[in-house]
């Protein structure tokens, strides 16, 4: 498409005929802690910087795809026998009449004034005060929420952040820098990221910012110093400084869902701990907190999103047998991940454990340092799900299992000995080490051996 340079400013004229979106080289600089991003990943960022003008051209169809696919209505080909050679897509008459009314009704009205052309905060407020802290959550027949309304209403700088009723507490606990989150907010802004991402390409930084971080180490004070002298907004320096200071995160009990890039590049959080009200952790959710090693999930988690945990530091994961599916990367760049605990009916996508010290551990030809083929990929996953099967890892299923009993465990150290909490799995793995790190259980096995001790010596019943 053509580009020229229209009033001073580098102008692309938009014809619709190239999708310009490319969600893989998007995630590549954004989560690619592995290793250097590729030439065309950033030969694609760069270009898309340059524009500083946008004319979309006369015929570009005026409804999006995306929003088209989301309406409750179809949208059908006509093959009819004056267009022979290509069906035209219509869509149904009464798209139109959904689209001026989709925030009709008393349940879409923080949707209204959010959608608004300059929104009022006495508005917002009173509507919130009436329909609670969640209706900022709550999404209207195209799926959009009024917080989302708010983020890309070009003729506000109201943000959701602006409304001190929706802050969420924060406390010290055991030493760390707690927030205790109830999804009332959301917690993610992609205009003020894209704020920091700018303030590099303006300096000619692009290449700094995109590779930063992939030593697995960032150097926050740098960080900081970088954002003052390139004059990012104060909005944008206190968004990046409360995301910084988080260092443990308690997902307060009711939240159902942490939506893509809630916790992403908060980089100083070392503890997840989520409720059993959690369902789905969605696409890149806590990808980049390069110090979060400690995770604990909730017992009736289902899904688990692309990226979600990529670029962390996780040592142990434990995925509950409620999990149904784990998407692609979720735990892409986990350097130290050893042991990943999985249900054998579980769906896993592609490079689940990519870069990770388990893949180079696996007996096939996968390191640490390369992500792996299809072939690989599907062998390593069922390498995962069947790694403790055979009655050789019984005592291994029992010390990784949730909540584990203790009887059981006396039950096949009588029948195996002692010696059998030294065995090591294909993985290198000891039921030792699975007790140890699994955080669903306070069992302790010098306990384990000391009561079974006695019992085999008739002290105990």
């Amino acid at each position: 498409m053509r580009v020229a340079i229209v009033d001073g400013l580098v102008t692309l004229f938009y014809d619709g005929s190239k999708l310009l979106f490319n969600w893989g080289l998007n995630l590549e600089w954004q989560f690619s802690f592995g290793g250097r991003t590729s030439d065309e990943c950033k030969e694609y960022i760069r270009e898309r910087w340059t524009w500083q003008q946008v004319i979309v051209m006369e015929g570009v169809s005026v409804i999006p795809e995306a929003l088209a696919e989301a309406s409750p209505f179809e949208v059908v080909s006509d093959e009819s026998d004056e267009d022979e050679d290509e069906g035209e897509e219509r869509a149904d008459p009464n798209m139109n009449i959904w689209l001026k009314n989709l925030n009709n009704d008393d349940a879409y009205a923080l949707h209204r004034a959010c959608s608004s052309y300059q929104p009022l905060k006495e508005d917002i407020h009173a509507i919130i005060q009436d329909k609670g802290v969640n209706a900022f959550r709550e999404k209207n027949s195209a799926g959009i929420t009024p917080s989302q309304y708010l983020q890309e209403n070009p003729y506000t700088d109201l943000k959701e952040m602006d409304f001190p009723v929706l802050s969420m507490r924060v406390a010290t606990v055991d030493g760390l820098v707690t927030l205790y989150y109830d999804g009332s907010r959301e917690l993610y802004n992609r205009e003020l990221h894209s704020e920091r991402f700018l303030a590099y390409a303006e300096h000619g930084r692009l290449d700094e910012y995109l590779n930063r971080g992939h030593s697995g180490r960032v150097d926050e004070r740098k960080d900081w110093d970088d954002l003052e002298e390139m004059g990012v907004s104060d909005q944008c320096k206190r968004y990046f400084r409360d995301r910084l200071s988080w260092q443990q995160v308690i997902i307060v009990d009711g939240v159902t869902e942490i939506t893509r890039l809630t916790f992403s590049d908060c980089e100083n959080i070392k503890k997840v701990i989520f409720p059993n009200t959690l369902i789905r952790i969605e696409r890149c959710a806590l990808a980049g907190c390069k110090k979060l090693a400690f995770v604990k999930l909730s017992m009736n988690l289902e899904y688990i999103g692309e990226y979600a945990f990529s670029g962390c530091d996780i040592s142990s994961v434990f995925i509950p047998s409620t999990c149904r599916e784990i998407y692609d990367f979720a735990f892409l760049s986990n350097k130290n991940l050893s042991i990943f605990h999985v249900p054998q009916d579980i769906q896993l996508g592609d490079n689940i454990i990519g870069y990770t010290a388990l893949a180079e551990a696996s007996p096939f030809d996968a390191t640490a340092t390369e992500r792996y083929g299809q072939a690989v990929n599907d062998n390593i996953n069922q390498w995962l799900k069947n790694m403790n099967n055979g009655e050789t890892f019984s005592l291994h299923r029992a010390c990784s299992s949730f909540q584990p009993l203790k009887e059981v465990i006396h039950t096949i150290i009588q029948e195996k000995g002692l010696k059998a909490f030294r065995e090591k799995n294909s993985a290198g793995i000891t039921p030792s080490r699975y007790l140890k790190e699994n955080p669903y259980t306070t069992l302790n096995e010098k306990e384990i051996i000391r009561e079974y001790v006695m019992k085999m010596m008739g002290d105990v019943e």
